[in-house]
């Protein structure tokens, strides 16, 4: 009876990593109870039926996986599994590479609870820098896992909330883009600020909303000899300095990076351009 059951748990993880080859959702489905529940590092545990669930959300941003699996340990409920994955992360077209630890607990040869343990450093590898960082800060893993929960329930959700959520900024920037963000006729017939006149009337140490072309928005003072703070969605400032180079000015925002443009005043603030691109848009 005891051999009977202990084989009963070997053979789910085996039919489970069958399945996730294979990359059927169906096939996966199958190995779960209609109650098992899925647990990670970054969405947490998503509840009751979320194991069945979760794995069209995965697979689709997922690209041309190739997994190399190991079962470690098998006892009367559970097996431990060592897997390895390297993949293409779809909305971002970044590889990935990822070492899991699974931990399945299997009732009547079906898995009933899935725990899997990685690093998330390597898992943010996923992400450009600024993004990174937002998805190793608890605002940023809530962010995921609240985004994750409603990408359970609708599958249009599902397809789309990695783009949406977590890639914000490049879709932002292609929103903005056509919303008139990038470069308009007028625009580009008004003329620059020398740099000098850019500091006098924009580094005056009060805040001002930026958006950027490829980073996160930001809240953004600047002082006039050279130095700055900025908030975001990260839980802590940034340091920020500035200088003049040539004609532009350059910004100096923490780990977010560097931006040197070159500006013009709009309605509402300044604009920040490098060479034909719209690369900044400071607003009070």
């Amino acid at each position: 009876m005891i051999d009977e059951q202990i084989g009963d748990v070997a053979a789910s993880p085996r039919h489970l990593l069958v399945a996730l080859q294979s990359g059927r959702p169906d096939d996966i489905a199958r190995c779960y109870s209609p109650s098992a529940d899925y647990s990670d590092p970054i969405l947490g545990n998503l509840g009751i039926g979320s194991a069945r669930r979760v794995w069209p959300l995965i697979l689709a941003h997922v690209g041309s996986p190739r997994w190399r699996f190991s079962i470690e340990d098998v006892g009367l409920i559970s097996s431990r599994v060592r897997t390895r994955i390297d993949f293409v992360f779809a909305p971002t077209n970044r590889p990935v590479s990822l070492d899991i630890s699974t931990v399945l607990r299997v009732h009547e040869k079906r898995v009933t609870s899935h725990t899997d343990v990685f690093d998330r450093s390597a898992w943010s590898a996923a992400f450009p820098f600024p993004q990174r960082l937002l998805m190793l800060t608890p605002y940023g893993r809530r962010r995921l896992k609240r985004e994750a929960r409603l990408g359970l329930v609708s599958s249009e959700e599902t397809r789309m909330f990695f783009v949406r959520k977590l890639v914000h900024p490049a879709a932002a920037a292609l929103c903005l883009a056509a919303t008139g963000f990038a470069a308009s006729e007028n625009a580009q017939a008004q003329e620059y600020l020398r740099p000098a006149d850019a500091v006098r009337m924009i580094m005056d140490g009060r805040p001002w909303s930026a958006q950027s072309s490829n980073g996160p928005n930001l809240k953004i003072s600047l002082n006039k000899d050279g130095t700055g703070s900025a908030q975001g969605p990260m839980p802590f400032p940034l340091s920020v300095s500035w200088e003049i180079k040539g004609d532009a000015v350059c910004l100096y925002v923490g780990p977010a990076g560097t931006k040197c443009v070159r500006f013009r005043q709009v309605a509402g603030g300044f604009e920040g351009w490098n060479g034909n691109q719209l690369d900044l848009k400071l607003t009070r």
